[in-house]
């Protein structure tokens, strides 16, 4: 891409940014042995559902993870890396995507600087999804030793001795993000961030504004554990209750009204159905960490039949430059939803609903960057093709 066109996309993306708040979360999958026989997938996937007093999304089941804050660059993060392990912020060159086609995510371009202090992006991030994770339900990925997990991929909890233990912990990193990096330097180990892989980036879409006082832009980290550790609960204060469930079980609950979902959550869950296994999903995530991604503006719209949608990139109804097509208003598309979806050739990248019926899922969009696009067919459908 040339300077100007790479200027110029830059110069859009800090156009919207306005009043998004810089946010990281972690979409936690562990092995599933008890599987029932009617799901495809042999894995479950970590949802917390947000209190009734949430501002943001509340009683929605959403993966753990939350704001930026100061403490989660600190150069002290430095020390305690070093003094565990020196070969530890030599590590941090692996995290270092190579995309540098323009359409980097900002959070991690070089005029980025989300809380002003010592590390980069591509490190304080994952330390604040690890952060918020513990601090939501007492999951600690750490490790103590450089390249421990770099292989395979996979995170192992920290053990801590009592519960007692766990809950002192995360009452002080709840009340004090820098409390974190005390905890991780008296107990002898540092967030594992190389078991952290780049999933997506989704921004609240600019319309919320009319129903939430908050808006993030979020980066979502895929990682994986061996087992579901002993100890894992709901703070009880911003998040209710916590399960543990198959993407295909979880999407399910949501159609049958037992379990509150956004939009992202939808369309992360079905690209998870491309893989039955859980080694396939895991070998996947691991070989495309480096590839990059986009960052990912939903646009609503509405069709002249009254079908509602929520457009991503690819879609054929989704400006090439959002910024200067009113990003926060409706888009009014001037054709029934059945008469859209004839027009050729297919571009179709959206999630669709009316009324009270169950969100939909329409997508023939080949993504870049090695990922996989979202599978519309329903659970009904999966089950019955089993």
């Amino acid at each position: 891409m040339k300077l100007t066109q790479f200027l110029k996309r830059q110069a859009l993306h800090n156009k919207i940014k306005m009043n998004w708040k810089d946010a990281a979360t972690v979409i936690l999958t562990c092995p599933n042995k008890n599987a029932a026989e009617s799901w495809l997938s042999d894995y479950d996937v970590l949802m917390l559902k947000r209190s009734s007093n949430s501002s943001f999304y509340p009683n929605n089941y959403v993966f753990p993870g939350g704001r930026i804050d100061k403490a989660d660059s600190s150069e002290k993060w430095l020390d305690v890396f070093n003094s565990i392990d020196s070969q530890f912020i030599d590590g941090f060159k692996q995290l270092k995507v190579q995309q540098n086609d323009g359409y980097r995510s900002p959070l991690f371009s070089l005029n980025h600087d989300s809380s002003k202090g010592a590390l980069s992006n591509e490190v304080s991030f994952r330390i604040c999804a690890i952060r918020e994770t513990f601090e939501e339900c007492g999951i600690l990925l750490s490790c103590n030793k450089a390249n421990e997990h770099q292989l395979e991929g996979l995170a192992s909890p920290f053990q801590f001795s009592t519960v007692s233990d766990v809950e002192h912990w995360r009452k002080k990193v709840h009340d004090d993000a820098s409390a974190f990096i005390d905890m991780c330097s008296t107990l002898k180990c540092v967030p594992d961030i190389w078991s952290l892989h780049e999933w997506c980036n989704w921004l609240t879409p600019t319309i919320a504004a009319k129903v939430f006082s908050k808006r993030f832009d979020t980066v979502f980290y895929k990682t994986f554990i061996p087992n579901i550790p002993q100890y894992a609960q709901q703070d009880n204060n911003e998040t209710t209750n916590m399960i543990w469930k198959t993407p295909e079980g979880i999407l399910e609950a949501n159609q049958l009204k037992e379990v509150q979902l956004g939009p992202p959550q939808i369309y992360e869950l079905r690209r998870f159905l491309n893989f039955r296994k859980f080694e396939e999903l895991q070998k996947f995530t691991f070989n495309r960490r480096l590839k990059g991604m986009e960052r990912w503006l939903p646009l609503v719209a509405k069709t002249s039949d009254d079908k509602m949608m929520m457009l991503y990139p690819g879609d054929r109804f989704y400006p090439q430059e959002y910024v200067n097509k009113g990003a926060g208003e409706l888009i009014n598309i001037p054709h029934t939803y059945s008469d859209m979806l004839k027009i050729q050739p297919p571009k179709l990248n959206h999630l669709s609903w009316k009324n009270s019926e169950p969100y939909a899922i329409t997508c023939n969009y080949e993504p870049p960057y090695g990922h996989v696009k979202a599978i519309e067919t329903s659970v009904e459908n999966l089950k019955a093709n089993l």
